[in-house]
């Protein structure tokens, strides 16, 4: 089974905890992505920032000055190099979260971005991911090598 070093991007574009709100926003805008890793000197995961973090900060321009700790979410979702595919869809599910950064230990190796996920599960013929136009069985199940599923669970557990 695929593992989460086998489908993450190993191009991580990260922030510090003390870069600036506005770095951080143009940070996420030049690489169109909804959320980053805030990374520490030491190269430890210590927080995510993401769009929704900022949305604030639009009526307050006085804050835009302010450090990125000062706004990032502590508890990080991630996942480990070697968990299996399994653990990456159901963090995504659970959590409801777009991109997820994959560690060693405490630091940051990857990155898993949801549509980029998707996709890879899409185009693998290992996984069995039976395409048809409308990536619905007939039933509305998502359809693995024949076989209707309900879940992104049952995708992977099926493949």
């Amino acid at each position: 089974m695929l593992k989460a070093k086998d489908i993450m991007s190993t191009e991580v574009i990260s922030l510090d905890p003390e870069d600036s709100i506005a770095v951080a926003v143009q940070r996420l805008l030049d690489h169109q992505v909804s959320s980053l890793p805030v990374i520490d000197r030491a190269g430890r995961l210590v927080g995510v920032v993401s769009e929704l973090d900022f949305l604030d900060l639009v009526w307050d321009f006085d804050r835009t000055n302010s450090e990125v700790y000062q706004y990032m979410t502590r508890q990080v979702h991630s996942v480990e190099e070697d968990d299996d595919l399994l653990s990456v869809v159901e963090r995504f599910r659970l959590f409801g979260i777009r991109r997820l950064p994959v560690v060693r230990g405490n630091r940051v190796v990857g990155i898993i971005d949801r549509h980029d996920l998707l996709a890879r599960l899409s185009a693998t013929e290992t996984l069995g991911l039976g395409r048809q136009p409308s990536g619905r069985s007939q039933g509305g199940e998502l359809a693995i090598a024949g076989t209707a599923v309900s879940s992104a669970s049952e995708a992977v557990a099926a493949a």
